[in-house]
């Protein structure tokens, strides 16, 4: 039987205010790698049978993945690029994507080729003009995960219009888009945010406890955003390749997936203090992508994140995901 991911986690302090928020600055401050940057959290899993890897209903998953870019387009997020991930502001690659995709959502038929022609030469143009990030750190890995967003947003376009000629160019860059994301995987994986000063920030006479409490959870928890982006974005761009390229040639090789948090709440938590109370009060479920059988069984439904319900819909099916849903609620 496989065991979620469930790493230890330090409780709330015993004083009325860490009950309060389920905070901790001793606990955050001796964390030297948090919980969701562990080693053997990096590691490419398998499905347990072959089966499992065969997405169901591919132009169906294909139809949902659209509705999760036309959602960021109206609201700002979706659920793969979290509503804080780009809060200090969206590199210019990102910009690009969001305003390309935004146009092509509104086209007419009376612009729509020369949407499709800008969209285009902004694919072409971002592949020749970009360079892989040169640091290992925070900002690094987000500058990685713009352009793969980026270019993700114009592949989808480009794959799955319609149109014969941007089909042609987008299956092109297809390669590079896989290469993109190997090298965002490859700098995550080896990070351990030692540039964000947890429990190593210089103390000051005017701190209290508050303020410390504050800055260390505010940092964990952008932390995690960063890096459950860079994963749920992995998850769903080589879904979106492997099913094009299924579609196309018929099925394709299980590389494996990588993990991501699936407990309920984390994903919409709006504030550190929230999202570090829902982790202290039950596990984050830091769990396989191609795994979902063992959580299915373990966990009622309403505990897991909507990103795993839709994902595993297309692995194990539609009626399956219903049934435990709805056994859930009888439960």
């Amino acid at each position: 039987m496989i065991i979620p991911y469930t790493p230890a986690l330090p409780a709330p302090l015993s004083s009325l205010q860490a009950q309060e928020v389920g905070l901790s600055n001793d606990s955050l401050s001796s964390t030297t790698c948090p919980w969701f940057l562990q080693e053997e959290t990096w590691d490419m899993r398998h499905c347990n049978s072959e089966q499992n890897c065969v997405l169901i209903k591919m132009e169906r998953f294909i139809g949902i993945v659209d509705e999760m870019l036309q959602f960021w387009i109206k609201n700002n997020y979706n659920s793969f690029i979290h509503q804080r991930l780009y809060q200090n502001g969206m590199p210019s690659c990102v910009q690009d994507a969001f305003t390309t995709l935004a146009t092509y959502i509104g086209r007419t038929p009376a612009v729509k080729e020369t949407i499709l022609q800008i969209v285009e030469d902004r694919l072409c143009e971002l592949v020749r003009g970009s360079t892989p990030p040169t640091t290992c750190d925070a900002q690094g890995i987000l500058a990685h995960l713009a352009r793969v967003q980026a270019l993700f947003v114009y592949e989808f376009i480009g794959l799955f219009d319609g149109s014969v000629r941007l089909r042609a160019s987008a299956e092109k860059h297809l390669p590079t888009l896989r290469q993109w994301v190997i090298q965002m995987w490859g700098d995550v994986r080896r990070y351990r945010g030692d540039d964000f000063s947890l429990g190593r920030r210089p103390l000051q006479w005017t701190a209290t406890e508050f303020d410390r409490e504050y800055n260390d959870s505010s940092e964990l928890w952008k932390l995690w955003i960063l890096t459950e982006s860079v994963r749920r974005t992995h998850i769903i761009i080589d879904s979106v390749a492997n099913t094009y390229e299924a579609m196309n040639r018929g099925l394709v090789d299980c590389t494996g997936a990588v993990m991501f948090t699936a407990r309920h709440g984390l994903w919409e938590a709006d504030s550190a203090v929230k999202w570090f109370k829902l982790c202290c009060e039950k596990p984050p479920l830091l769990v396989p992508s191609l795994q979902p059988g063992p959580l299915i069984s373990q966990y009622p439904a309403e505990e897991l994140d909507d990103f795993a319900k839709f994902y595993w819909t297309y692995l194990v099916g539609t009626d399956k995901i219903q049934y435990w849903i709805d056994k859930s609620k009888t439960n």
